[in-house]
């Protein structure tokens, strides 16, 4: 069944502003292609490109705290490195929260295999949805992963959104393994950076949780991307 041409409209207009600026129509469609044929699936992935030294692949799925890291450690568990990352959320046509991952995939130094194919992706994208739906274990998938030396902060994601909400502020999101001081640890760090947080939340989902920040300068002035870009690698750090 062919792509509705309402539903390309939809889903660009669904996506973030940094995404629309980032992204050429050709890929903007690539990527409505992708969360289509998703349909009813948990979790969808496949080969958007090949590049010269990396496969790049479309993960589309329902957005939930502990996401990126569940991916991460499938993708590890399965003898490959995510050498760079593009995450996206939109709210889908059925109003439900959809992350939308572009994941740069290399074999792992250690490994013995060769660049990633469709099998492999059908793989990875089969063992995360058995482990969203509770029919595999997460932390036989984090084993299996933590024998395979990855980047260091792996299990850390911290991002930003490019887009400035109306009261000029910033999205700093921080997804990490859930402990007791992380929101206090993060609200440190930015108070150190001279950041204002207009307001926090922490969502949990197992060993996961999921932080957000809406910051400001000091002034309540916007933040530049520069900064950003410098807070959020101030953050992992103090996380790692």
């Amino acid at each position: 069944m062919p792509m509705p041409a309402d539903f390309l409209a939809s889903f660009r207009e669904s996506m973030p502003l940094s995404y629309r600026q980032q992204q050429n129509p050709d890929d903007i469609r690539e990527h409505a292609l992708i969360a289509w044929r998703r349909g009813d699936e948990p979790v969808h992935a496949e080969i958007w490109s090949t590049r010269l030294n990396a496969v790049v692949v479309c993960v589309v799925a329902d957005d939930r705290p502990g996401l990126p890291s569940l991916i991460r450690a499938t993708v590890a568990a399965h003898g490959f490195d995510v050498v760079a990352a593009q995450n996206y959320c939109r709210y889908n046509e059925r109003q439900r929260p959809e992350a939308i991952h572009l994941l740069w995939l290399s074999p792992s130094l250690e490994g013995q295999r060769g660049p990633a194919n469709e099998q492999d992706v059908t793989s990875i994208a089969q063992s995360v949805s058995a482990l969203l739906r509770g029919q595999t274990d997460l932390g036989s998938v984090i084993e299996r992963a933590s024998s395979i030396p990855s980047s260091p902060g792996a299990s850390i994601d911290v991002s930003t959104t490019e887009d400035v909400e109306s009261d000029g502020a910033i999205l700093l999101t921080v997804d990490a393994a859930n402990r007791e001081e992380l929101l206090e640890k993060i609200a440190s760090v930015l108070s150190t950076k001279q950041v204002k947080v207009l307001s926090s939340d922490r969502t949990v989902s197992g060993s996961r949780a999921q932080c957000r920040f809406h910051i400001v300068e000091s002034d309540g002035s916007a933040l530049s991307q520069d900064r950003v870009r410098a807070i959020a690698a101030t953050v992992q750090r103090a996380l790692e």
